[in-house]
């Protein structure tokens, strides 16, 4: 994507930025990339090898971890396995925190409501363990960022303001991040 209105009538080229729980490498023991795995990874790694992006993603293993401390938690060049060279950044979480946010809230609940999985006799059956996992993993990561922060974050890379940009719902204009949002310039270094 390219965004109109730098000075002289150039345009500039917007990174793609690309969020997911398993990123499209991982690192084994000797800091070797390896393919990382999953559908989005699959779908995706020849999309960001093409273009200039930014790929967001969990540290799956210790190693994941060594490699995004060893560039001091900023997104740094990789090269795909499958080919081609990309921004990854790793984001190193408490371990018994990502746990709850994985296996007890995004993996058996959110996966089943973004893909309308659920209906109302297969609602979900939210309780302690549920709300605590939620409180205390899916909220809880390094350097914590609201989605509002997210989103307007994403909506400047993309060259809009998201202070600007509206939509009208039951007579009324509507922010994307409603009263909220900060850039989060730290998210892109």
């Amino acid at each position: 994507m390219s965004v109109a209105g730098e000075p002289g009538g150039a345009e500039r080229q917007v990174p793609l930025v690309l969020v997911s729980n398993r990123g499209p490498v991982t690192f084994d023991e000797h800091g070797q990339v390896q393919r990382g795995s999953g559908g989005v990874v699959t779908a995706l790694t020849g999309l960001a090898s093409h273009r200039e992006a930014i790929w967001i993603a969990s540290a799956m293993s210790d190693y994941d971890a060594e490699a995004s401390r060893a560039h001091g938690g900023r997104s740094f060049t990789v090269r795909s396995p499958s080919g081609g060279d990309f921004q990854v950044r790793l984001v190193v979480s408490d371990a018994e925190a990502y746990d709850r946010f994985y296996n007890v809230v995004a993996n058996p609940m959110l996966w089943f409501i973004q893909h309308y999985l659920w209906d109302l006799s297969n609602a979900p059956d939210i309780r302690r363990e549920e709300i605590e996992a939620f409180e205390f993993g899916y909220n809880v990561v390094e350097n914590p960022v609201h989605v509002h922060d997210l989103h307007a974050t994403v909506l400047h890379t993309l060259g809009l303001d998201h202070e600007k940009l509206t939509f009208r719902y039951a007579g009324r204009d509507f922010r994307l991040t409603d009263v909220y949002g900060n850039v989060v310039k730290s998210i892109m270094a």
